[in-house]
């Protein structure tokens, strides 16, 4: 699609009446800064839609299937922006933050980190970095070539499917291609994805997931590290046999105490529901 506007920001959802106003009321203004918005609904039952339709600035597309990253796929497909931004049904996003990002970037420009909920941190898009944490979507913004080069978001991963597209990128793209703004570009609601769930499909594959897109000097320096987690996590939400094959390794690698003492630490994580390590949507 041919690119009209300088950025899309893409809302998945799924009867949000209660929360749909406080992003809406964010986004009202979006027209005087070259920005659209995108509300791709899954079919909501409430009053999502009337709510939405009555600001007037948004399009509203009904996609009912493939969940929240099927959504927010469709959204990539129908946007018209040259850069991309995803907005939760109850996130407020700062419009000054993103065009400003936006003004920054050049031509060589396809990736725009900054912040959200203003928390001092300094997020890296490394491999280095997210192999132990995600980025939340609120705090990225994408170029559209990036979708058309690398895919859109797996569906197979219901919940952590932007940590899998992160990681996808981690080391495909050049640091001079990322642009690292110090301010924040979103205020998170409180209604996304529980922190309390688990992506049990990531969990098992990460492994793999690291392997198939990282150098392969990149996977020896920070894949066997990951070992004992899917080691554990198969054993309780996936294959038996990978996760046997996996503590093996984990047991070659780092030595009966070290690999005692991760796997402990990681199934008391999972058995606890502990999930802290990770940013949600």
């Amino acid at each position: 699609m041919t690119n009209t506007v300088a950025l899309s920001i893409i809302t998945p959802c799924l009867n949000e009446e209660f929360n749909i106003s406080r992003c809406l009321k964010s986004t009202e203004n979006c027209s005087d800064y070259s920005i659209e918005h995108i509300i791709v609904d899954g079919g909501s039952t409430d009053s999502t839609e009337s709510i939405a339709n009555s600001y007037g600035h948004i399009r509203w597309v009904t996609q009912k299937s493939d969940g929240i990253y099927g959504a927010m796929n469709e959204g990539v497909r129908l946007a018209k922006g040259t850069y991309l931004f995803f907005l939760g049904a109850d996130d407020q996003v700062l419009l000054d933050s993103l065009k400003m990002a936006i003004d920054h970037c050049s031509s060589e420009t396809v990736l725009v980190v900054g912040k959200v909920d203003f928390k001092d941190d300094n997020p890296s898009f490394s491999l280095g970095y997210l192999i132990n944490q995600n980025i939340s979507h609120q705090a990225i913004i994408y170029h559209a070539s990036v979708f058309e080069k690398y895919g859109k978001y797996s569906t197979k991963y219901p919940i952590w499917a932007d940590y899998e597209f992160n990681l996808r990128l981690s080391d495909r793209i050049k640091p001079d291609q990322i642009n690292y703004e110090p301010t924040d570009f979103a205020i998170l609601g409180e209604f996304g994805l529980s922190s309390k769930k688990l992506d049990k499909a990531f969990l098992c594959d990460k492994v793999e997931i690291v392997r198939n897109y990282a150098s392969l000097e990149n996977f020896k320096k920070f894949g066997p590290g990951l070992y004992p987690q899917c080691s554990i996590d198969n054993l309780l939400f996936g294959s038996i046999w990978k996760g046997m094959v996996y503590g093996m390794y984990s047991f070659i690698l780092f030595g009966k105490f070290i690999y005692l003492t991760r796997v402990l630490t990681f199934l008391k994580e999972r058995l606890l529901g502990r999930t802290d390590k990770y940013e949600f949507i």
